[in-house]
């Protein structure tokens, strides 16, 4: 049994809240959340009790792309019986969560600066951009709340770093929406994909696949904080590595997609991502909007 103290309300629309939680001989203090129900239709790939595993796969690729954020774990429920809440005061648990979730995200918690240099902040956000747009990240820009600008004097984070980074303390899920404890869809994302109730549709497939082809052309500079780890990801392979990518368990070791969504789930995931990024390349690569991103790898 996982035992977790909640110290706080929830700061956002979700049910979760900040916590306490053991963790490997310490006591750490995390956020936690997770959904509860679902604005989809019925016949949708996407569920509710997965926005965890949606959620860490966001994190996981904006990692692979060298964006820094907390680190996180996904909490598996086994038999939904394996974590119980308690409450560090009595207003708290007036509004008790729910325990019996398949699982929930837990992101670090850490000392954030009081003040920024608010203009360099911006220019890092707006560099960082294409990262995010790839992403199909909404507008962080002007949610404060969500990201802030760290000192390289504070090496909590990222060791090797010279200069300020953003640090996104909250990047949410790229491709579902998460509002009132409720999962959607914003029709930035919707739009690119159509499917019904047995998945995605023929001309869905082929658009997929065109789109694919068009990306297998591009490759991507990442924008680690350590130059020793910057390198060049060619960017059609990145929706299909969405399976197997290693997502950081609570309970020790990793899960994969593969193991924790359906393949509805997956192939709709790798569709949403592949037809998005061909769109954000072919607007970032006609009107010279950055340089992160080449046709030929450097390294060819």
């Amino acid at each position: 049994m996982i035992n977790i103290l909640i110290t706080s309300e929830k700061k956002g629309s979700n049910p979760g809240g900040r916590c306490k939680v053991p963790f490997r001989g310490q006591t750490l203090d995390f956020y936690l959340k997770y959904c509860n129900g679902s604005q989809l239709p019925k016949y949708h790939p996407f569920k509710p009790y997965n926005q965890p595993v949606y959620e860490a796969i966001t994190l996981a690729i904006a990692k692979y792309f060298g964006l820094e954020v907390p680190r996180y774990f996904l909490l598996i429920n086994n038999n939904h019986s394996s974590v119980s809440f308690t409450y560090a005061d009595t207003s708290l648990k007036k509004k008790p969560l729910d325990p019996t979730k398949k699982s929930y995200l837990l992101s670090e918690l850490a000392q954030l600066p009081k003040c920024v240099d608010t203009g360099l902040m911006l220019k890092e956000m707006a560099q960082e951009k294409v990262y995010r747009d790839l992403l199909m990240i909404g507008d962080v820009s002007n949610k404060n709340q969500n990201y802030t600008l760290l000192d390289p004097d504070n090496y909590q984070f990222t060791h090797s770093s010279t200069t300020p980074y953003i640090y996104y303390i909250d990047l949410g899920c790229s491709f579902v929406d998460a509002h009132e404890g409720f999962i959607g869809q914003r029709h930035a994302v919707s739009r690119l994909i159509s499917i019904d109730e047995f998945g995605l549709t023929s001309s869905a497939r082929k658009e997929i696949n065109h789109a694919s082809d068009y990306l297998d052309k591009y490759y991507l500079r990442t924008t680690h904080k350590d130059s020793n780890k910057v390198h060049t990801l060619k960017l059609s392979a990145i929706p299909k590595m969405i399976g197997d990518l290693p997502l950081p368990l609570f309970q020790n070791g990793i899960a994969t997609p593969n193991v924790l969504l359906s393949p509805l789930e997956l192939k709709l995931i790798e569709g949403l991502l592949t037809l998005n990024m061909a769109e954000v390349v072919h607007d970032y690569v006609k009107n010279h909007k950055t340089d992160a991103i080449s046709l030929v790898s450097p390294h060819s």
